[in-house]
């Protein structure tokens, strides 16, 4: 579906235009519209890869974190004292 999509897309964007045809108007009109289209697409996708990159490093941060507080000297609570 998505190559089908594409496919159109593309032969929406290599209509040739001739500003003198009537129908200038709505082809300049779809090519702005399958622009928009792909470039709010491709956004999305970077969006959603930065954040599945942010989450798959959280295990190794909290495990860093983990290591690090295992290494740190215990600290006496002076009431229980």
């Amino acid at each position: 579906m998505t190559n089908k999509a594409l496919e159109h897309a593309e032969g929406i964007l290599d209509m040739p235009m001739d500003e003198t045809q009537e129908s200038f108007g709505p082809k300049i009109r779809a090519k702005t519209s399958v622009i928009t289209t792909v470039l709010s697409t491709q956004a999305k996708v970077d969006e959603t890869r930065l954040r599945r990159q942010s989450l798959d490093r959280l295990p190794a941060l909290l495990a860093l974190v983990n290591e690090t507080a295992k290494r740190l000297p215990t600290v006496l609570d002076h009431e229980a004292l």
